[in-house]
């Protein structure tokens, strides 16, 4: 944890009422009953989502992190469903799932988790998001396994020579730049994933079965400069440019297009649409618990 994180730790915690704040240890994790965590919108995970999760919610764990990014991206889009679509990017999406597992490697059981899968199987349109809270605060190397350097284990058709040059370039260029680098090798993982999943050849679960179009989203919270003194989101969006340029030259203009970095801002925009009262309560809790640190 670096200052600038502790810093913007510290303003959320000190959000927290005081009974609350007693209970949050010095890694941030709130001590308490599952019913009674305020990270999570009303204390509880829904049913239906527990298990994509993998979380022992009778010990500390994910779920009781205030800084975890997969917990930020459930709080944000649990809500989507057949009668409470979500609009992003003007495509329509009316489903939603959780840690979605994407194999890599033909040969390997290895797989590469999205934070969130958006679907709309009437239209075959299919979002993967990746969620970042506060990691990109950070420097952290680009640090990517050696089985991404040989093209043999890609799935066929899945562009394991282009995906294996990518990596060597990144590898070359991220070794000279500070900031969130392990961001680009997720990205890299997750995008293998998907190009895995779209194959004859692929053996994991896929989204949807048959044919469809698919997007992906880096999603990445942009805090006030008065929260962090700095400017984390502008810093990732640059490493993130520079991969998409990669992207371009190695893979192609389509794919290129097809992947994005953004802020919450819209999602934001997308709630108080589906919410339109203020005084509604999961409304609220986004914006106490997220929004009222952003930037505008």
């Amino acid at each position: 944890m670096n200052k600038i994180q502790k810093k913007f730790y510290e303003s959320l915690k000190e959000s927290y009422p005081d009974k609350i704040r007693s209970r949050i240890d010095a890694k941030f994790h709130v001590e308490g009953k599952q019913n009674d965590n305020p990270v999570i919108y009303r204390g509880k995970m829904a049913p239906e989502f527990e298990a994509s999760f993998k979380t022992d919610f009778g010990k500390r764990g994910q779920a009781y992190a205030i800084f975890s990014s997969a917990i930020m991206a459930y709080n944000f889009f649990h809500w989507v469903a057949k009668n409470k679509p979500i609009n992003i990017d003007g495509l329509i999406y009316d489903e939603v799932m959780f840690e979605f597992p994407l194999r890599t490697f033909k040969n390997r059981k290895s797989s590469a988790k999205m934070d969130v899968v958006l679907l709309n199987r009437e239209t075959a349109q299919v979002l993967f998001i990746e969620s970042k809270f506060t990691e990109h605060f950070c420097n952290k190397k680009f640090v990517i396994p050696e089985a991404y350097r040989d093209k043999s284990n890609y799935f066929k058709g899945g562009h394991g020579e282009e995906w294996e040059s990518i990596v060597k370039s990144c590898a070359e260029e991220m070794s000279q730049q500070k900031g969130y680098c392990e961001g680009i090798k997720q990205e890299i993982c997750h995008l293998v994933g998907i190009c895995a999943s779209r194959t004859k050849s692929y053996t994991g679960k896929r989204p949807m079965e048959n044919g469809y179009s698919w997007r992906l989203r880096n999603i990445v919270f942009n805090p006030k400069a008065e929260a962090c003194n700095d400017s984390p989101y502008d810093n990732y969006k640059r490493l993130y440019t520079e991969f998409k340029k990669q992207v371009k030259k190695q893979v192609g203009t389509k794919m290129n297009s097809l992947i994005e970095i953004m802020d919450y801002k819209p999602i934001w925009s997308a709630i108080c649409k589906a919410f339109p009262y203020e005084c509604d309560p999961y409304r609220k809790f986004i914006w106490e618990r997220y929004m009222r640190f952003a930037a505008e």
